[in-house]
């Protein structure tokens, strides 16, 4: 008997629209990436050198470059992300130097130490422990750094099949540290991994949705095929398979996969894609969720979506969604 085919909704059957945000800034601001506090503040990576601190309504607290460049004169502002430290306070990562600190306010603090570096790949744990995830041709491995930068610890056994494609294809989010584990996503994989770096064990959960293309192998090296064949591979890749493009914190027992296929994911259109997954590899949803939306955030229960606007120098506007109810109580249950 063939096995049933799972529904695909849309964003609507599991989330409410709470909210419009505006971000209010008078620079031009192209969004990379979002972070959310407890506070509903945003702190947002632009594609220019950009880092702005928003309230909750969208009025911008503060200018992170400005701020360090006047406390720090000379200093090399060269941002790739910023994060929430899990105490509230702010991390930037740097082009040497490597970090920045500010406190919760957006105001600089001091520079990370010389020897500190995390990869583009990154997130912060508990009492300001550091997980970087560093890709080579020969694999991967992820390092445990104090917030000195000193290596406490390291993890080798990476899934390689796609070693090519995670070397040079970089996304949204794909790190999510607790007090215990370490979750992450993988470019090509379809799936959910839960490190415990105490007791060196490496879990994968998946539950692949429906409308998830997989691919059967890994693009070539940069040293078979040159920067445009290179740049060629990647866009095709991602034109005809689905990547794990972030992962978010939804709520403290439930992450958020965001897919994305740039075309032909269901009906000829293009789209993201929604999953739930509960910290032990349970996924609760009953349909495969796909959506238009962008997902650049997720938090309190919360997520926060841009669409493409039609004047692209317009403010980014954020779409505010929260789970229904009855969802919730479901999830929180598992």
């Amino acid at each position: 008997m063939a096995e049933q085919k799972r529904e695909i909704t849309g964003l609507d059957h599991l989330f409410t629209k709470e909210a419009e945000i505006t971000l209010e800034t008078e620079e031009y601001l192209s969004v990379r990436f979002v972070e959310v506090n407890e506070r509903g503040d945003f702190l947002v990576t632009g594609r220019r050198d950009n880092v702005f601190l928003f309230k909750g309504s969208g009025e911008k607290i503060r200018d992170l470059g400005e701020n360090a460049r006047k406390a720090h004169p000379g200093l090399n502002w060269s941002p790739n992300r910023a994060i929430f430290l899990p105490e509230g306070s702010i991390f930037v990562q740097n082009n040497a130097p490597w970090g920045i600190y500010f406190d919760e306010k957006g105001h600089y603090n001091r520079a990370a130490p010389s020897g500190f570096n995390v990869s583009n790949r990154f997130t912060a744990g508990a009492g300001n422990i550091f997980y970087s995830m560093d890709i080579t041709p020969q694999g991967g491995f992820i390092r445990k750094l104090n917030a000195n930068g000193d290596e406490i610890g390291r993890f080798e056994e990476i899934p390689d099949s796609f070693i090519n494609l995670m070397q040079r294809y970089r996304v949204g989010n794909q790190f999510v540290a607790d007090d215990q584990y370490l979750f992450f996503t993988m470019a090509a994989e379809p799936a959910l991994f839960r490190l415990d770096f105490q007791e060196g064990e490496l879990n994968r959960y998946e539950q692949p949705p429906e409308y998830v293309k997989r691919a059967g192998g890994d693009i070539s090296s940069l040293q078979q095929v040159g920067p445009s064949g290179l740049a060629e591979e990647i866009s095709n890749f991602t034109d005809n398979y689905t990547v794990s493009y972030s992962l978010h914190r939804f709520t403290d027992q439930l992450l958020l996969i965001q897919y994305q296929n740039r075309r032909d994911v269901v009906d000829g259109k293009p789209g993201f894609g929604i999953q739930l997954v509960t910290k032990h590899g349970k996924f609760p949803m009953e349909t495969d969720l796909l959506t238009d939306e962008w997902v650049v955030a997720a938090a309190n229960g919360k997520i926060y979506t841009m669409t493409q606007q039609d004047d692209a120098n317009a403010p980014p506007k954020l779409n505010v969604y929260r789970l229904k109810d009855l969802f919730m109580d479901k999830y929180e249950d598992e």
